[in-house]
């Protein structure tokens, strides 16, 4: 069986790539015989690091055309299906599912986050393709509750989680109370101002400071603000290992890239989220974890909140250790129950 996969891949994005490798493994442990192709932003890369085939995601010639001969469209993870961003961004997402209707292939949507979405268009064109799509799984409560509003059929609805709470390759973790902590902010507006006076303020607690970026293209807005702060590391990982190795010996994560937090929650280190986007507070919320918004009100709280992390440090680890084991499962065994039913109902070859 053919599957193609639609995301943000290929961008060294960590979140993103770290999604499309637990799909990835999560599509392989449910069907044998499976081929799987990936449009990505840079095929060679996303070919050698998951053993798949990829194509350029902006090469329609090519894309289209591996929809046409595909079995099964797999619309990927992540906060794709939003506008704020980039108001063009859904556009390209949901041009390409609706390709895949109109060459009639069965689609799916798992480990997906919906909105925020600005556009009226967008609302109406993300309900028509809903409709015609055979497996809906969303990553949080606030977008399963969007998708029912939108009078979606609940028995193709399914609360999946974000499937890097599938991610196979999860090193030991190293993180102890002595251990520094790790500021993940991406470049958003404000950021910059945020960040400089949350690492003055950090200062106080006498723990080593880290910035670890999580994408690419935070890079140079990261290089900027390192650069005012001697005593303060710089991290770029490059892959999704050796970011999962960074987070495993920090001790504390002050984090606004929501896989930073998920990252964290994987390898038992407490964190304080920072919330630029509601699926940030909605995870904190989930994993009963503090979240604050960037301003300059949030400074004292956050610094206070780290404080309490350090003061309460096994007790916290605990508690995520166990939310995260919990959120694990429910992430394989919902994908496993749901690839199930589909096979069965539509007499599509694939074990599981």
């Amino acid at each position: 069986m053919k599957v193609v996969i639609s995301g943000y891949y290929g961008f060294d994005n960590i979140g993103d790539e770290a999604i499309l490798q637990s799909l990835i493994a999560l599509l392989r442990s449910a069907c044998k015989d499976i081929q799987i192709v990936v449009f990505s932003e840079d095929p060679p890369v996303t070919s050698e690091r998951y053993g798949v085939r990829s194509v350029k995601r902006d090469s329609f010639t090519h894309v289209f055309k591996e929809i046409a001969t595909a079995s099964l469209f797999f619309n990927g993870g992540g906060g794709i299906i939003q506008d704020v961003t980039s108001r063009w961004s859904p556009l390209y997402y949901l041009s390409l599912w609706q390709a895949a209707h109109l060459f009639g292939k069965r689609s799916w949507v798992w480990g997906q986050g919906i909105g925020p979405l600005k556009s009226r268009l967008y609302w109406w064109w993300l309900k028509q393709l809903l409709r015609s799509t055979d497996v809906i799984g969303v990553r949080d409560v606030h977008s399963y509750d969007i998708i029912k509003s939108l009078g979606i059929d609940e028995r193709r609805l399914y609360l999946s989680e974000d499937v890097v709470f599938a991610f196979s390759e999860i090193p030991t973790p190293q993180n102890h109370i002595d251990g520094p902590i790790a500021i993940v902010i991406r470049k958003w507006l404000g950021a910059e101002e945020f960040v400089n006076r949350l690492i003055s303020k950090l200062k106080v607690l006498g723990k080593k400071l880290l910035i670890v970026s999580f994408s690419k293209g935070d890079e140079h807005f990261l290089r900027e603000v390192g650069s005012k702060f001697e005593d303060v590391e710089l991290l770029m990982p490059r892959s999704v290992g050796e970011a999962f190795r960074i987070i495993s010996r920090v001790g504390v994560v002050v984090g606004m890239r929501l896989h930073s937090l998920i990252f964290s929650s994987l390898l038992s280190v407490p964190f304080v989220g920072v919330g630029y986007d509601p699926k940030v507070s909605l995870f904190c919320e989930k994993m009963e974890m503090n979240c604050f918004p960037i301003s300059r009100a949030s400074l004292d709280g956050i610094v206070m909140a780290v404080r309490r992390l350090y003061d309460g440090y096994d007790e916290y680890a605990a508690r995520l250790l166990s939310k995260a084991e919990s959120t694990r499962k429910r992430c394989v065994e919902n994908f496993g129950v749901a690839w199930k039913r589909w096979r069965d109902e539509t007499g599509i070859s694939g074990d599981i």
